[in-house]
């Protein structure tokens, strides 16, 4: 009851002023009671905790298992789709914590970050994962690609198809063969400077990537079981698949012009396909 009746401090639901006490609350059980049972309530066992210079230290430890039995709830309340889709979520928090991330970008720019995997149509969380930090004092290259591979373990026991999309900051070429060789289908926009993309879309110090396509255009690569495409819809998009075939799969999409009026205009499925399964 005390989190959505919020007050500025717990010692007004017991308070003789009628303008703050909340009898609902403060007939329960007195406020010395309330204070010692927050102050003992533990969720694990503060003596088994991990000290931060061993290699099993979590920043969570204090709460895992209730997360682990948030997660384990998700899962077996709802089947897996076809089609999930993996992204950052941001919980505002304006506290002190070492857990609490800055993304100046984002609506949320101040609180915790976490990873979900969603389903793409009711956007029903099955999984997510509560960014700690990083793990070292070094760079923290693949962290993208750590989580997909961690959001998708559960995925590799599903016998039906599965299609996972994400964005740019998780993808990358040899993400997606190894989700491939998982038999586990992905797409996903990229970022020019990947690695393992074609010659013609990198930029070399002092010339422009490629010439610039008109609308509708698009140039496709494909290496081992990934396809690239880049395709000019208003500005560029640059997307890697392990499922979907530049060459042999299109379609079109309508966009509105100056007057008014609806053109079709050609368009690979596999960008189709991503923005209808990230809801873009």
């Amino acid at each position: 009851m005390i989190s959505y009746h919020v007050l500025p401090d717990y010692n007004l639901y017991w308070s003789s002023d009628p303008g703050f006490r909340v009898d609902e609350i403060a007939n329960v059980m007195t406020i010395k009671r309330f204070k010692v049972l927050l102050r003992t309530l533990h969720l694990n066992d503060n003596s088994k905790q991990p000290q931060r210079d061993e290699e099993t230290f979590d920043k969570l430890y204090k709460v895992r298992p209730l997360v682990t039995l948030i997660n384990e709830a998700c899962q077996a309340a709802a089947k897996n789709t076809s089609s999930q889709s993996i992204d950052e979520s941001m919980i505002i928090f304006k506290g002190r914590s070492s857990l609490k991330q800055y993304m100046p970008m984002k609506p949320v720019k101040r609180g915790y970050k976490v990873w979900c995997k969603c389903d793409s149509s009711t956007g029903y969380l099955y999984e997510f994962d509560i960014y700690t930090g990083k793990q070292d004092a070094g760079t923290e290259g693949g962290l993208g690609s750590k989580v997909v591979k961690k959001l998708t373990e559960k995925l590799l026991d599903v016998e039906e198809e599965k299609h996972v999309t994400f964005d740019n900051f998780f993808c990358d070429y040899h993400l997606l063969n190894y989700l491939y060789e998982k038999r586990i289908f992905a797409t996903g926009t990229v970022r020019r400077n990947r690695i393992e993309l074609p010659n013609f879309i990198k930029k070399k110090k002092g010339k422009k990537a490629s010439q610039k396509l008109n609308k509708g255009e698009y140039r496709w690569r494909v290496k081992d079981n990934v396809s690239f495409v880049v395709w000019q819809d208003t500005k560029e998009v640059l997307i890697l698949s392990n499922v979907f075939h530049p060459q042999i799969e299109r379609t079109t999409v309508n966009r509105t012009q100056k007057d008014g009026s609806n053109l079709a205009i050609s368009c690979p499925l596999t960008v189709r396909e991503y923005t209808k399964r990230m809801g873009e």
